[in-house]
């Protein structure tokens, strides 16, 4: 998962949250269940944002592919 700059979409649910506006794909957002938004120290940049999935094991396949 990661950020990135867009508009939002049909297919997109979106979010405001501290004055800042937040725009998942639906799907996705099923899947997860829901997301963090953190920041941590990084010693090259500063700062850097860290998005974590709420259920990791949604995106993870339960059966094999192939």
């Amino acid at each position: 998962m990661g950020l990135v700059l867009d508009e939002p979409k049909d297919s997109d649910v979106l979010f405001e949250r501290s004055g800042f506006h937040i725009i998942v794909d639906k799907d996705l957002w099923k899947a997860v269940q829901g997301i963090t938004i953190d920041s941590r120290p990084n010693q090259w940049i500063g700062t850097e944002l860290v998005v974590k999935p709420s259920k990791l094991t949604a995106l993870v396949p339960t059966a094999p592919c192939g």
